[in-house]
């Protein structure tokens, strides 16, 4: 039997070695589209529209149900304005609705709901078989993503049709209840609404995956197999040979060197949570404190005070966390990442224990221990010292260039599947739990996460670090080790000069330049990104927009889906398909964040400030690619030092914010409300030009790897 080599694989048939990978290019395809049905999925399961029904009760009033998974949004139209009521389905529909008092009702909304979630965590499941299928190429694997593939259709199917039956339940409740059978017919006034479409696509996306896998899983039989591999795989298999496979697999898993990934991800859902109820907490604060004058506007009177205390608490927070910053920073570099990691949880815990107090009606602390509590925690390095610990860690992981830059991007993205997570928990508890309680729960998650690093995350000393020692044995005479805590303070005090150095060595080409441009960019993300997540809660309270805590949690769930996309089209895009260099996606992602702001500022519905995400969606590959271009400029054992700077340039755009931005907010909010977002996106505009010139110059030089 004749062999030939293609590609470094005998091949031993070259026919079905070209089937093999048409198939393989059909069922990868399949795989990227069943991962974006997850996210589809998960937002299908948030959106209360999957059926809209719209009548008039017994009270002549126009009701509108939108229909949800969770719960129901019911709007009541008479004569006043419209009314508009959140209704769980969760633990029970309320009895004081006559549609919503049978007894059985509870059971479709328990199954339904219980029913998406088995489809949504069994499609997650088969999405990581399918991809595992890539890898070993056993028929068995890929006829099982099929069969896995048809189940989750199935599920969700079964959950569409679940919820839409529910509805007919209304009809058999309110005919009994009314004794009346021609007057109640909800089935002739429903509608549709996209969620469920959205679930039809699921729907259609699962079906055609298990039929694509099913079509891919042909066995390869002796001289009929694309590949000697193929074969072999293919043979018949034992449980010692299963066995095999697991131990590979999760020697597989431990090659991935999964460390701080929980850690971010537990991090993003607690801020998240955190941010979602801090505007309505910190309002209702300002109505306990502060009296209305005479004549002032109730709505902008304390928004006013709201930003008015937040910059007070940046003025006495950030120039501290800016010192602090950097010595922790030199700290890392001689001593691991872990310890300064640990610090920055421990500030957000006192933080939000200050803010517990402050805020809660019981204790009321008055809001002058802002200050105590903005002091320690810009002594403890607050949580810009916990990110750029874990950016450092990371890069210190995975010394290659490209598998650190790709290392980022998954950060990035567990970062904002955090931050989906907790503002649809957010979403979901506040229909049960007080947004003191929530705020509660979430300094309980902060501690667990605290202690989840100290027992979890191991020490690591920055590799170059025992290299540079071992090439240069006098350098431990030179700098030698601290021996005591005065001499560590003394030798941090030290690196503060030590790493701004950095940034005015000598360097070839215009690396030096760029690393003052990172710089920037990192400013720059802080400034624009940093006031646009901060204010958006503050400034969406206004008129006309008068959003709520769960329209805010809506807006916020939105945010890190859209930002998963982006980063997910991104990456593919520009990093895989067209293999753009990090200096060309920053600015894009720069672009896109100005443009995000431009929409936001010319605003004047609801609607728009969400049309504004996917605007801004590549925003988040700013952040890891700008650390990954900064990799490449500096020395292994600046890193540290050069990522420190870096979140001081984030905390010092944080007091040009407070102290421009945020002035500039209370200055033109009664004349143009939405000045302040046109301003930024004309910064970003100019900064958009810089990185242009940076990535031609950056190119010409050969600073980047090859894509």
């Amino acid at each position: 039997m004749e062999q030939i080599v293609i590609d470094d694989e005998h091949v031993l048939n070259e026919r079905s070695y070209e089937d093999v990978l048409r198939r393989r290019r059909m069922m990868f395809a399949c795989c990227l589209i069943a991962w974006l049905a997850v996210i589809i999925l998960i937002a299908a399961m948030a959106i209360p529209k999957w059926e809209v029904l719209t009548f008039t009760n017994i009270d002549w009033e126009i009701v509108r149900v939108e229909l949800g998974v969770w719960g129901e949004w019911r709007q009541t139209t008479n004569t006043s304005r419209p009314i508009t009521e959140w209704i769980p389905h969760f633990p029970a529909p309320p009895a004081h609705l006559t549609r919503l008092a049978g007894e059985d009702l509870k059971h479709y909304y328990r199954a339904q709901a219980v029913i998406g979630i088995i489809g949504l965590v069994l499609l997650i499941a088969t999405n990581l078989l399918a991809m595992y299928t890539f890898y070993h190429h056993r028929y068995t694997y890929k006829r099982l993503t099929a069969a896995l593939y048809f189940v989750c259709t199935m599920c969700v199917l079964a959950a569409i049709e679940v919820l839409s039956n529910s509805v007919d339940e209304w009809n058999t409740t309110v005919v009994a209840k009314s004794q009346d059978e021609t007057h109640w017919d909800y089935d002739a006034v429903r509608e549709s609404g996209y969620a469920k479409y959205m679930a039809y696509s699921v729907v259609i996306i699962c079906a055609l995956s298990s039929l694509t896998f099913l079509y891919g899983s042909h066995k390869q039989k002796g001289e009929n197999a694309a590949t000697a591999e193929f074969e072999i795989e293919d043979r018949p298999i034992h449980m010692g040979r299963l066995m095999s496979v697991l131990r590979r697999g999760w020697k597989q898993v431990k090659e991935w060197d999964i460390r701080t990934e929980p850690l971010i991800f537990f991090l993003a859902a607690c801020n998240s949570v955190k941010g979602i109820v801090t505007p309505s907490l910190s309002e209702a604060k300002m109505k306990r404190t502060y009296i209305l004058p005479p004549g002032a506007k109730e709505k902008t009177f304390y928004n006013k005070k709201m930003v008015l205390w937040d910059q007070n608490y940046d003025y006495v927070n950030l120039p501290i966390a800016c010192i602090i910053g950097v010595i922790y920073g030199g700290y890392s570099d001689h001593y691991g990442r872990k310890w300064p990691m640990l610090i920055g949880i421990l500030s957000v815990v006192l933080d939000t224990a200050f803010r517990i107090l402050i805020w809660h009606p019981e204790t009321d602390w008055p809001l002058q221990w802002i200050f105590a509590a903005a002091s320690l925690a810009g002594f403890l390095g607050d949580f810009l010292l916990t990110m750029s610990a874990i950016n450092a860690y990371v890069t210190d992981q995975f010394p290659d260039k490209k598998t650190a830059s790709l290392r980022m991007i998954v950060v990035s993205i567990l970062f904002s599947l955090g931050q989906f997570g907790g503002s649809q928990l957010a979403d979901w508890l506040l229909h049960f739990v007080s947004e003191i309680n929530m705020l509660i729960i979430v300094e309980g998650v902060f501690v667990f996460s605290f202690f989840f690093g100290l027992f979890l995350i191991d020490n690591r000393i920055p590799a170059a670090l025992p290299l540079q020692q071992e090439e240069n044995p006098s350098l431990d005479e030179i700098v030698p080790p601290p021996k005591n805590v005065i001499e560590v303070a003394g030798r941090s005090f030290v690196s503060l000069w030590e790493s701004v150095k950095i940034f005015f060595r000598p360097r070839e080409g215009h690396r030096r330049l760029f690393l003052w441009l990172c710089f920037v960019a990192n400013f720059l993300d802080q400034f624009v990104f940093g006031e646009e997540k901060g204010l958006i809660g503050t400034y969406t309270r206004l008129s006309p927009f008068n959003w709520d805590t769960h329209t805010y949690a809506q807006y916020k769930s939105w945010r890190p889906i859209v930002q998963i996309i982006g980063l997910f089209v991104g990456t593919l895009l520009f990093k895989k398909l067209f293999r753009l260099r990090d200096s060309l996606v920053i600015t894009f992602a720069i672009a896109s964040m100005g443009l995000c702001a431009v929409a936001i500022g010319l605003a004047h519905m609801t609607w728009v400030i969400f049309a504004s995400l996917p605007v801004g969606s590549l925003h988040g590959l700013l952040n890891p690619l700008t650390y990954s271009f900064m990799s490449c400029l500096i020395e292994q054992n600046e890193i540290g030092k050069a990522f420190a700077v870096s979140s001081i340039a984030q905390k010092l755009a944080g007091i040009a914010q407070t102290a421009i931005l945020q002035n500039i907010y209370t200055a033109t909010v009664d004349w143009y409300m939405g000045f302040v977002w046109l301003l930024m996106g004309g910064i970003t505009a100019i900064a958009v030009a810089i990185y242009a010139v940076v990535h031609v110059i950056a190119k010409r030089e050969g600073i980047e790897p090859d894509p």
